[in-house]
């Protein structure tokens, strides 16, 4: 009887401790991390248009640039679990593949941006052709695109 009588509050607090909120989740994302800003999508080099989102502190955004006008709407939040090593896989990503691009009318890319590093980065690839290069930015991208919540 002792002994329950100081196992169950010590379950109890590991209980509670181990369980986690919207706000603990929003917390994996470090101050840091939240300034950095990835977009991908397509581009259609003939028109100068594009189409892709843009993703910053786990909120995505849709991007439209049409007739030199580029248009924003925000399509919701992602959950830090998926946000934060798919990150993480970014960087790596342009560690190892520090530049690409490829010709063609209609390309697909990612974009990095981190001001506080002073990068600015855009991948181009075509979505025709495989190549090396483009395996690890063609994942990434679908990745991000299985972030965006369906309409």
């Amino acid at each position: 009887m002792k002994l329950l009588r100081f196992v169950l509050p010590f379950l109890l607090i590991l209980f509670i401790a181990s369980c986690k909120t919207s706000d603990d989740k929003k917390s994996q994302i470090t101050p840091r991390m939240a300034e950095i800003k990835v977009s991908w999508g397509e581009y259609y080099k003939k028109r100068n248009e594009l189409s892709g989102h843009i993703i910053s502190d786990a909120l995505i955004i849709k991007e439209e640039k049409r007739s030199g006008k580029k248009m924003f709407d925000t399509l919701g939040n992602v959950d830090a679990d998926l946000y934060v090593p798919l990150l993480k896989e970014i960087k790596d990503s342009i560690i190892s593949i520090q530049a690409l691009h490829d010709a063609g009318d209609t390309l697909r890319y990612l974009g990095y941006k981190d001001k506080k590093a002073g990068a600015k980065l855009r991948f181009f690839w075509n979505p025709k052709y495989k190549a090396y290069a483009t395996d690890a930015f063609r994942n990434i991208y679908d990745s991000l695109n299985a972030l965006v919540p369906t309409e």
